[in-house]
C-alpha cells in the first residue's frame, strides 16, 4: 500500500508541476498571485472591462517575475488592423511563445467579431510564436449554432496549419 501512495503522489507531483494557472484581472489580483509556485505558467484572461493592451501589460509584469505567460488575445477588443500589428510586436517583444485566441465577450471594439479574423490578421503578421490555442466549445455554446462552432474551429485549425 505504501508504495501505492508513493506512486500516486509522484503523479499529483509531476501534474502540479505541469499545470498552468489562469489568472483573471480582477482587484485582488496581486494579492492572489502570491501563492504562485515560482516560474509557473500563467494564462491571462482578456477581461471585456479591460483592453488587450493591459493583458499584454499583465503578461509583462509577470513575466520580468518569471512566469511563462499566455495572454487571451480577445478578437471583438482589437480596434483596427495596426492594433494587431502592435499587439504582435508586443508578443515578439516581451518573448510571449504561446498565445490563445478568442472572440472574446465584449462588444466588438473594431472589425473583428469572431476569433478567426483576429487569428487569420495576427498570423499574417508572422509573430514569433510556437503555440496558438483557439476556443473550441466542445459541450456547444448558448448562442451560437454547432454547425457554426465546428466550421470556425475548422477554419482556425487550417490558419494555424498553414
Amino acid at each position: 500500500m505504501a508504495t501505492r501512495a508513493r506512486a500516486d503522489r509522484a503523479v499529483q507531483k509531476r501534474l502540479l508541476e505541469g499545470m498552468t494557472y489562469e489568472l483573471i484581472p480582477l482587484k485582488n489580483l496581486a494579492d492572489q498571485s502570491m501563492f504562485l509556485p515560482a516560474g509557473a505558467t500563467v494564462s491571462v484572461t482578456c477581461s471585456p472591462a479591460k483592453t488587450i493592451d493591459d493583458t499584454l501589460d499583465l503578461c509583462a509584469h509577470y513575466g520580468d517575475q518569471g512566469f511563462t505567460v499566455i495572454p487571451h488575445l480577445a478578437a471583438r477588443m482589437a480596434e483596427d488592423e495596426d492594433h494587431v500589428a502592435r499587439i504582435v510586436r508586443r508578443v515578439n517583444e516581451q518573448g510571449i511563445r504561446k498565445v490563445f485566441c478568442i472572440g472574446g465577450d465584449a462588444e466588438p471594439r473594431g472589425p473583428f467579431t469572431d476569433a478567426a479574423g483576429f487569428l487569420r490578421s495576427f498570423l499574417d503578421r508572422r509573430p514569433e510564436i510556437d503555440v496558438v490555442g483557439v476556443g473550441s466549445y466542445p459541450d456547444g455554446h448558448s448562442t451560437i449554432p454547432e454547425q457554426a462552432l465546428v466550421d470556425s474551429l475548422v477554419e482556425k485549425q487550417e490558419m494555424i496549419r498553414e
